[in-house]
């Protein structure tokens, strides 16, 4: 009887794995590397760089020489509509395992979530310390451009930003950042945004237009969830600095050289008060210097060193009075270092109470 029922169980788990349940092999997936999100008047477009199994190009690194890329596009009331869409037309199943990155088009209303994220949240298999960044003039012609210019594979997105996160000229964001960002009560981040911009050249002695390559400059900096302004790529730095987001940012400093010193955030320590209706957060930065400059003698490094952080200190300070006179100082991580380093504070105020005007005041040592 045993045997007979052990024998039962074996034939029916094996015509479940054969049956239409069995895993999806993997010459069947569609390898995503990159999605782009746009905001339409009805709804969503989404587009897709997609890895083409047929396509003579490795999968790793992706070759834009190669017929290896394919991108699709599909609409949508919501991202997962517009997906389904992308998946009809690609006549396979889409694994977003391998993304890379996740570009929203300028027009995108950051703080509709759960239309925006909820798809990447629901397939448990992207991974959410992925990147996301702005797109302009849209997330598509960002996409596009790779394919059509071979000029950025869709790995470059990542590289550019940790490049540019090193040395001190930009702030990245991951899709958690993204949706801790989204709940707090003035809903802004800055994310790194990627440009498409025009250049000329000239031929045959006349000036023409031609596309210049892929840029990250300036960061897109959200309110409310909507597109509020350019951030210059040294304030980026700075205030991922102060919110906890970033590691390295530059003095500000010009040195006889021309070139700025650039600092690395070894340890940040945080303490939060209130002062009547005013909520006081003290940061002090612990710092090192990171750039490979070399000097006469070790007091010309040490003199060099201290003048060129209190010049640093001094722009903090500066950029955290007008982010807080604006209303965005969750910008700084106000309601993140409030909910982390007071919680018996944070829990005390209530939701009216945690508006509060904040004054932030930043120590570098």
């Amino acid at each position: 009887m045993k045997r007979a029922f052990l024998f039962m169980m074996i034939a029916l788990l094996g015509l479940g794995y054969y049956s239409k349940s069995r895993p999806t092999e993997i010459a069947d997936r569609v390898l995503v590397h990159a999605v782009g999100i746009d905001e339409t008047e009805d709804g969503y477009s989404v587009t897709m760089q997609v890895f083409a199994p047929d396509g003579s190009g490795g999968d790793t690194p992706l070759d834009p020489s190669q017929p290896n890329v394919r991108l699709v596009s599909g609409s949508g009331e919501t991202v997962a509509e517009a997906v389904s869409e992308c998946r009809g037309k690609l006549g396979g199943e889409l694994f977003f395992g391998q993304d890379r990155v996740i570009l929203f088009g300028r027009d995108t209303d950051l703080s509709r979530t759960d239309e925006l994220c909820g798809f990447f949240l629901s397939t448990g298999e992207t991974f959410l310390n992925i990147d996301c960044a702005a797109a302009y003039p849209t997330a598509e012609k960002i996409l596009s451009l790779p394919v059509t210019a071979g000029s950025v594979a869709s790995e470059r997105f990542v590289r550019m930003i940790r490049s540019g996160e090193d040395s001190g000229s930009c702030c990245r964001c991951t899709f958690t950042e993204l949706l801790a960002a989204m709940d707090t009560p003035s809903q802004t981040v800055i994310l790194p945004e990627f440009a498409k911009t025009k250049a000329e050249k000239k031929k045959d002695g006349k000036t023409i237009e031609a596309e210049s390559p892929l840029t990250l400059g300036e960061g897109a900096e959200f309110v409310g969830g909507r597109y509020s302004a350019k951030v210059s790529p040294n304030d980026m730095a700075l205030i991922a600095a102060v919110s906890g987001r970033g590691r390295h940012f530059r003095s500000g400093r010009k040195q006889p050289d021309g070139t700025e010193m650039l600092f690395r955030v070894r340890s940040r320590e945080v303490t939060a008060v209130t002062d009547g209706d005013v909520l006081i957060v003290s940061v002090k930065l612990r710092v090192a210097p990171a750039s490979a400059k070399l000097f006469s003698s070790p007091s010309e490094r040490e003199l060099t060193d201290k003048t060129s952080a209190k010049t640093a200190e001094r722009r903090i300070n500066a950029l955290c009075e007008r982010v807080c006179s604006e209303g965005c100082a969750d910008l700084l991580g106000a309601d993140m270092h409030l909910r982390r380093f007071a919680p018996s504070l944070y829990r005390s105020l209530t939701p009216e109470a945690r508006r509060l005007s904040v004054r932030y005041s930043v120590t570098i040592c």
